[in-house]
Parts: C-alpha cells; sequence; structure tokens
C-alpha cells in the first residue's frame, strides 16, 4: 500500500500551511528547512551542511531552550478546530488527518518541555563549541534517526478496524519510539550526563514522558471532537458494543452523519448528477423484480428502501492467522451493531483508499441490498459512488473497464470514468464492486488475485491525485479462493439476532397489506420465525418463510425443517400456483402434482445449464438445447423458443444484464433471483437420477448393475467438491429420504465410485450425449465426492 503524506507529521504540517502559511514559514525557518523542503533529507542540506548546528536543525528546534519551535505548534492546535470548520470534501479528509498527526507530534513536545522546565533547567544550551564538535561522533546519526521518526514515519490514524481506543494504543507506541530517539539523541550530545537534582529530577520525568505525552494527545482528542465530528465517530466505535442500543433501525443516518461534517454550496456536476439519481433509484426498486409474474396483481414487493435491516457485523484485520471462510473462527471475534457508523468511519480514514474493504457474508445475507444502501446514502457533495454489479460486467476485464461497465449499466452510457473523475476532483470517489463470488466462477482465467488489482488500480489513481475508497462483496465461502493482501480490513455480515428477524418482519408485514386480504392466509410472526431460527437469520431465507405462510392453507413448518424442505415447500406451491393460476385453489389432483414435477425439473435443467457452464446466467438458445437433449418431450420449436417460455413462466428466475459474449444480439440471457435457487435445484435434480438410477436397478425381481449414463451426462463438465452449498443441499435432501431408499442410493455409488462395472463405458449414443464432454474419465473423477456425502449420512445395509 502506498504512502499517505497526511499520516506523517511532515505531510501534515505542508497541509496546514496552505490555510497557515506564516505559522508554518517561521516553523520551517526555525527548523532548517525540513518541512518544506523538497526531499525527505532535504532539511539538513538546507540548513547549510553537516556542520554545526545545522546537523541538528531539524531536531533542536524542539529541544532548545527558546522553545519558540513548540510555540507555534502550539497555536497551530489550538487554531486546528476552526481551520476545519467550513471545510468539505477532500480539503477536509486531508485537513482531519493532518490535524490528528499534528496534536500527536504537539502532544509528546508539550509534555517535554514541561518536564524540562520541572526540572529547574529552565532548557538545554549548546555554547559554539558544542554546536562545532555535534558534526561529529555519534549526534549527527542520532540526529537523523530522529529526523526520520519525527517527519516521515506515519502516524497511526483510527480506521473501521481501529476504534479511538485501540488506535491509540498505536499512537502510544510511535510516541514510545519518538521519546527513544530523542533520547538517544540527547544522550549522544551528553545532555543527560549532568550530575546535579535537576539533572536527576529531569530523568525521572523523562521515564514517565510517554505516559504523560499518550494522556496529552487524549485531551487534545478530546476537544477536536467539538469542531470535527469526524474524531467524534471514530471515538464511538469503541462506545457501541457496551452502551447502544443493540438493534439499528436504520441505515439512512449514515447521509446525515456525513453530510454533516461539511456541509458544501454549489452545482453538483452534470455526471455525479446522473449518477446520484441512478443510486438513489436503486432505493425504490422492489426486492423481487417487478416483471417477475407473481399470483396476485394487486401485490407489491416492498422496496430495497422499506425492507433493509441493518445487520451486525464482525470485523477484522486480514493477517496469516485469519480463517475467512470458518464461521467457527469467525463466531470468536465481538459481534457489532450500527454498521452505517462503521462504514463512515472507514471511508473517512486513509486505509479506505489504501486498499478495498472486503465484505463477506453468506447467501442471502444482504450484501447486494446493502450496497444499493450504501450507495444511496452517501452524501453526494462529498462522495461519488459507483456500484458496479460483478455478475453484470465482463469476468475477464480490468477493475477500470469494469468500472466504466457497471456506469454504462446504471446511466444508459451517459457517464465516463474519466469525465466523472476530472468532474469530482473535490470529491472522494467510492466504487463498490458487488459480487467477487460470482465473478470467480464466471472468470475462465485466474482472478483469484483480484483485491491485489484493487490495490494497485487504488494506487495509481491516488498518484494523479484522485484518490478512490473501493469496498468488494463475496460469499464468506469463497473467502479462501481470495488471494487477501495482508491488512485488509474484512467485515462479515452477522446473522439476525430474534429483534432483528422482529424488526424485519414487522417492516414486511406494513409494506404487503395485500397478503393480508388473501383467504385463507396468514402473516408471518417474529414467534413462528423464531421456530426455524436456522432459516429466519438470513434476510433471503426470512423472505421465502414470509411468503410462505401467507400462502393459504401453507402448513406449519417443523422447528428442525431444513432449508431444503423450506426450499422444496417454496417451488412446490409457487410452481402449483403457476400451473393453477388461482391463488384460492389449495388441493392439488394427481395430474397436477405431475405437472409440478415437471415444471420443477424444467427449472432444474435450467440450473444445471448455468452450473455446467460455470456462470450464474444462460441464453435461451443453450437452455432450449438442454432442455431438448435432457427431456423426453419432442417440439418442433427452436431451441431458443423453448428456453425462453421455460424462462418466463417461473417468477424465481428473471432477466439479466449479463451478455453473452459473442452471441446474437437478441439472444437473452437470465438468471434466478438468487444463487442458491439454482444450487438447490441441481441438489434436487443429481438426488433424483441418484433415486431413479437405484429404482431401476435395484427394486426388480433381479438386481442390475446402475445404469449411470444420465449422471455422467450431468457431472461430467464442473467439479462438484468446490460446491459446498449444492453438496449441503444435496446432504439435506438425502436424509430426509427413507433409511431402505438411503441405503440404494449408498450402493448406486459405491458402484460408481468403485468404477463401474469391469470394461463398461458410458454410452455415447442418445440425445444425453449432446451434454457430455469428449473425456468420459472426468465422470469417474468427478462422482467420487458422492462417496463422502452417502457415508456421512444415516444407511441401512441393502
Amino acid at each position: 500500500m502506498g504512502r499517505e503524506p497526511s499520516l506523517t507529521f511532515r505531510g501534515a504540517l505542508r497541509i496546514l500551511g496552505r490555510t497557515e502559511s506564516p505559522l508554518v514559514d517561521r516553523l520551517d525557518t526555525l527548523l532548517g528547512g525540513v518541512i518544506l523542503a523538497a526531499g525527505a533529507g532535504a532539511g539538513l542540506a538546507a540548513a547549510g551542511g553537516p556542520a554545526g548546528a545545522a546537523v541538528l536543525a531539524p531536531v533542536w528546534g524542539w529541544i532548545d531552550q527558546k522553545n519558540e519551535a513548540t510555540g507555534l505548534l502550539r497555536k497551530l492546535v489550538v487554531r486546528l478546530g476552526g481551520k476545519i470548520d467550513g471545510t468539505a470534501g477532500l480539503e477536509r479528509r486531508h485537513l482531519i488527518r493532518a490535524a490528528h498527526s499534528t496534536i500527536v507530534v504537539a502532544a509528546y513536545f508539550d509534555v517535554f518541555h514541561e518536564a524540562v522546565t520541572d526540572a529547574g533547567f529552565g532548557g538545554f544550551r549548546l555554547d559554539e563549541r558544542e554546536q562545532a564538535n555535534a558534526a561529529f561522533g555519534p549526534a549527527p546519526g542520532q540526529a537523523n534517526s530522529l529526523v526520520e521518526r519525527l517527519y516521515t514515519s506515519e502516524i497511526p490514524l483510527p480506521s473501521a478496524t481501529r476504534g479511538f481506543v485501540e488506535n491509540a494504543r498505536q499512537v502510544d507506541a510511535w510516541l514510545d519510539r519518538l521519546h527513544l530517539s530523542t533520547t538517544d539523541l540527547l544522550q549522544s550530545l551528553s545532555l543527560l550526563r549532568l550530575v546535579s537534582e535537576q539533572a536527576r529530577t529531569f530523568e525521572r520525568r523523562m521515564r514517565a514522558l510517554p505516559r504523560k505525552a499518550a494522556e496529552r494527545y487524549r485531551a487534545y482528542y478530546v476537544d477536536l471532537e467539538a469542531g470535527a465530528p469526524e474524531f467524534r465517530i471514530w471515538s464511538e466505535l469503541d462506545e457501541h458494543a457496551a452502551t447502544r442500543s443493540a438493534v439499528d433501525t436504520s441505515f439512512l443516518q449514515i447521509k446525515a452523519l456525513l453530510a454533516a461534517l461539511g456541509a458544501k454550496a454549489g452545482q453538483t456536476p452534470a455526471a455525479a448528477h446522473a449518477l446520484d439519481l441512478a443510486n438513489t433509484g436503486r432505493l425504490r426498486d422492489p426486492v423481487v423484480s417487478t416483471s417477475v409474474p407473481w399470483r396476485d396483481a394487486a401485490f407489491r414487493f416492498p422496496s430495497v428502501a422499506e425492507l433493509f435491516v441493518p445487520p451486525g457485523f464482525r470485523i477484522c484485520v486480514f493477517d496469516s492467522g485469519t480463517r475467512a471462510s470458518d464461521d467457527t473462527w469467525w463466531s470468536g471475534l465481538p459481534l457489532h451493531h450500527h454498521l452505517a457508523d462503521r462504514l463512515a468511519a472507514h471511508l473517512l480514514s486513509t486505509d479506505a483508499t489504501r486498499g478495498p474493504l472486503l465484505l463477506l457474508g453468506h447467501p442471502g445475507a444482504g450484501k447486494s441490498m446493502l450496497t444499493k444502501m450504501l450507495a444511496a446514502s452517501l452524501p453526494s457533495t462529498d462522495y461519488t459512488t459507483v456500484s458496479v454489479p460483478l455478475r453484470a460486467v465482463s469476468a475477464h476485464a480490468s477493475i477500470l473497464d469494469q468500472i466504466q461497465e457497471g456506469l454504462d449499466l446504471a446511466t444508459n452510457r451517459r457517464v465516463g470514468w474519466a469525465e466523472l473523475v476530472d468532474a469530482t476532483t473535490d470529491r472522494l470517489r467510492v466504487v463498490l464492486l458487488d459480487g467477487l463470488d460470482e465473478l470467480l466462477q464466471a472468470a475462465n482465467l485466474d482472478r483469484t488475485g483480484y483485491l491485489h488489482e484493487i490495490v494497485r488500480f487504488q494506487q495509481v489513481e491516488a498518484d494523479q491525485g484522485h484518490p478512490v475508497a473501493v469496498i468488494v462483496t463475496s460469499r464468506t465461502v469463497v473467502a479462501d479462493r481470495i488471494d487477501i493482501p495482508a491488512g485488509t480490513a474484512t467485515l462479515k455480515i452477522a446473522e439476525f439476532s430474534d429483534d432483528q428477524i422482529g424488526t424485519w418482519i414487522s417492516r414486511w408485514n406494513s409494506a404487503t397489506p395485500a397478503l393480508a386480504r388473501v383467504p385463507g392466509s396468514r402473516r408471518l410472526t417474529r414467534d413462528e420465525a423464531l421456530r426455524q431460527p436456522h432459516l429466519a437469520r438470513q434476510p433471503l431465507l426470512l423472505m421465502l418463510l414470509a411468503l410462505y405462510v401467507s400462502g393459504p392453507g401453507a402448513a406449519e413448518l417443523d422447528a428442525d425443517s431444513s432449508k431444503a424442505t423450506l426450499y422444496d415447500h417454496l417451488f412446490t406451491r409457487f410452481a402449483g400456483r403457476e400451473r393453477t393460476k388461482d391463488i384460492r385453489r389449495t388441493s392439488l389432483r394427481e395430474e397436477t402434482r405431475a405437472a409440478i414435477e415437471a415444471s420443477i425439473d424444467r427449472l432444474s435443467i435450467a440450473a444445471l445449464a448455468m452450473f455446467n457452464r460455470g456462470r450464474q446466467h444462460v441464453g435461451e438458445t443453450e437452455l432450449g438445447g438442454d432442455l431438448e437433449a435432457l427431456t423426453a418431450e419432442s417440439t418442433d420449436r427452436r431451441p431458443r423458443d423453448s428456453g425462453r417460455r421455460l424462462l418466463i413462466e417461473f417468477f424465481f428466475i428473471h432477466a439479466s444484464e449479463a451478455t453473452l459474449i459473442g452471441g446474437d444480439a437478441a439472444e437473452r440471457s437470465y438468471e434466478f433471483l438468487h444463487a442458491t435457487f439454482g444450487e438447490y435445484l441441481v441438489a434436487r435434480k443429481i438426488i433424483d437420477v441418484l433415486r431413479d438410477v437405484a429404482d431401476v436397478a435395484y427394486n426388480g425381481r433381479r438386481q442390475r448393475d446402475p445404469d449411470d449414463d444420465l449422471l455422467h451426462a450431468l457431472l461430467s463438465h464442473q467439479a462438484l467438491a468446490t460446491q459446498r452449498p449444492i453438496l449441503q443441499f444435496a446432504s439435506q435432501i438425502f436424509r430426509a429420504l427413507p433409511e431402505l431408499e438411503q441405503a440404494k442410493i449408498a450402493k448406486v455409488v459405491d458402484f460408481c465410485s468403485a468404477g463401474g462395472a469391469p470394461g463398461r463405458r458410458p454410452r455415447s449414443t442418445g440425445p444425453t450425449a449432446r451434454c457430455r464432454p469428449t473425456m468420459c474419465g472426468s465422470w469417474r473423477r468427478t462422482r467420487r465426492i458422492w462417496s463422502c456425502s452417502a457415508s456421512t449420512s444415516p444407511r441401512t445395509a441393502g
């Protein structure tokens, strides 16, 4: 990560010099030109070369008896609050950081001179001979060491991962190192070798100096809180867990919070205004696409703004000991609330523009809704926010090109990145990259170093004077496949608490009055939801619960119902509604049940079409070809028409912005509303095929070897071993089967894992052959994982 000048004392004084030029110019003169000189070590040369007092000029001004440099610095500290007030945007960000760096150094030298005064010295003196001798011996080396420590080393600044209390400990360590360098210089000048009562008193004061400097720093920090709320935001991060409400009921306060830091008048550039309109519009989007056919025209899904409940979270700084994909590891970290405040603290820190914030969460945790809320909530007077859905842009493109594609999608190509940056030089650019897991799945090239690409992109932008903050979302489960840079702020969304579940249900019920008017329906209650905590603690599954119970005659789920059971109920009920088109009809005739199973099976083929192509979407023609190969239906329709017919008939699928490279311009691609729907359907299809194979092989009068042709066709393209959610669904479906059927499926898996009958190869003729790769052996490598899945479930011999 690149260096941030405002975190160094020298850089801070340069920033303050823009508004306090006379003070900083005088201070620079006293210190031999070390502040405004061209290079980090130029102050020594500017002072007249390595002779006499010139060697000590950059540091002696802080130590000598005149105390003039410390007095000037104290004046700067007193004026800091007034200088910050009334500023906004990047100017304010630079001043905030410079102010913090300045009070740290001021605290040390204030206490240093108090120690000198308390000891009765009145100050240190070097006569002309001693100044001349300072050019020889250890003094020049110690002086240079102190110059480097004082002027060019970075001073820790609070951030999202370090509130004031934790950062203060790092400031204490920085002060300790500064004190050591100062003491070494004084000893090299023989100024601590005086034998007198004053010297002994001073030595005692020097031993206590780091602690007193830390106390003075804290006092200065509190003073700055009154005039600069940024300092208060950082300090309050340490209070949330213990003293603030456990449920954050609104996320929009981040807009008021950040806008209050520095209101700025003036006209918003056209490019930024267009983007702001797009971001605000996403808050009005329904949580489920309006293009999805629903059972009742009067029903309206709640909007993102109506339904979003800020989740709790855990946060860390990534290092070699971080297990980012491990829920057990995360559970050992403190749970925090008030996510808006934490994100504000991050965006105000230097960490935001030096590397990405990685935001992890399980499927359905609300990562995409969070990015929409954040994009619309950041005040456009100080922030320019670009939201990029990674599933909808080219998986192999550079970061810059993906951002441009995101802008094209949001504004219908009205805004270019370079144009936007040039028009908003006084604002912080914020880029939200949503869905890294989907990009990794879609990319044929290795993008595991994607976060490092972001760091390089941020460094290039910073070098051009246009800092950019980047936040990336991803599923937790793929975090171990990502090369995460050391020091990356990593945040994991927590499951809903009981109170958050209650808040969500209250919002859902208030926003969906039409559901209450459906005869025979009921509303989801907090108590009923809490009986399925493993389902209700993820927002997506909680919404599915609410939709399920709203159906006429919907039975209550058992307390131990699995996610697969819920999905089975939902797909069966919604497929039934789609078949009957009658919301008052709750009984299903046998022919209707068969039609429902056929509909779900066709959806499973759509899921497999996406899975086997390694992406989250499928084109109409592609799906039509798979349907023709994998179903017994004969049709005169073109494959595209067959695919289109399925893709528009069920509401879990909607049109995607993702494009098929090289495809027909009229070819549309589609995806499931959420990736877990496809994962469930893939698992369901696999278990269904295993059941059919077992039934044919072992239920007749004479048993025969299992025929794994269809399994081979379906599972030879992608390795299931890397698809943990599919395996989890499959395991849940498998465990719900009767034990005898489990045993027969286990025999099929054992047979296939052993390589099948000697010399046998799957047939290469028939419709399903179109779905196979050229190498039959890949099936044997893939299917071995079923031994692991089946062996973890109870089974009987047979």
